[in-house]
């Protein structure tokens, strides 16, 4: 279960499941895009990973500072 979630500040990357022993790209996540929210809001594990596109810069928010901002008015 994730702890996390994490804003693209800067880069990119690729979000990644595994199929039949392969990567698969399902997705790619840009500058101000998010992810690993849907872990800390629903309390399940992660379904995929996230694979960064070079060098990439990322904000990071445990369930806090998550729960804060989520709900900022």
């Amino acid at each position: 279960m994730g702890t996390q979630a994490y804003i693209v500040d800067r880069g990119s990357v690729d979000i990644v499941k595994l199929a039949g022993g392969h990567s698969i790209v399902v997705g790619m996540i840009g500058q101000r895009g998010m992810f690993g929210e849907m872990s800390l809001l629903e309390g399940v594990p992660r379904m995929a990973s996230a694979v960064a596109k070079g060098e990439v810069r990322l904000f990071v928010m445990d369930n806090d500072v998550f729960s804060n901002w989520s709900t900022a008015p």
